[in-house]
């Protein structure tokens, strides 16, 4: 039995690793503008002031340009990843984190809740 259960684990790993899990970010809706999230989800919450000022500390007097892909969830929370880096490895760190405090609502029609994945950009110094 312990050998099936070995065979078992390893043939499921080596399917994993194929690419075969979905993840959330590859089921949600792609829209290619923050105005096109809009269609389903309504912005209904700012990340802390912490987050906030953090950002700004960890951009000083830099001009940087973040762009980010955000995954808006079926709950309304956010998860982020970096599509294009400013080089500033603390900026990029402290918008994730401010990025990941939104909160989002369902907009009309949106009522099943679908996930969405759109552009996001932060501009500081500019």
């Amino acid at each position: 039995m312990k050998f099936a259960k070995l065979i078992y684990l390893l043939v499921l790993g080596a399917w994993l690793v194929d690419g075969h899990a979905e993840s959330p970010w590859d089921e949600a809706l792609r829209v290619d503008s923050t105005a096109a999230l809009e269609a389903y989800w309504e912005f209904s919450s700012p990340p802390s002031t912490e987050a906030q000022m953090n950002l700004l500390r960890a951009g000083g007097t830099d001009n940087l340009n973040l762009v980010l892909e955000i995954l808006v969830q079926e709950d309304g929370t956010v998860a982020a990843r970096v599509i294009e880096a400013s080089g500033n490895d603390a900026y990029d760190q402290a918008a994730i984190l401010a990025t990941e405090e939104f909160e989002y609502e369902p907009a009309a029609g949106n009522e099943q809740r679908r996930p969405v994945v759109a552009p996001f950009e932060w501009d500081h110094g500019r």
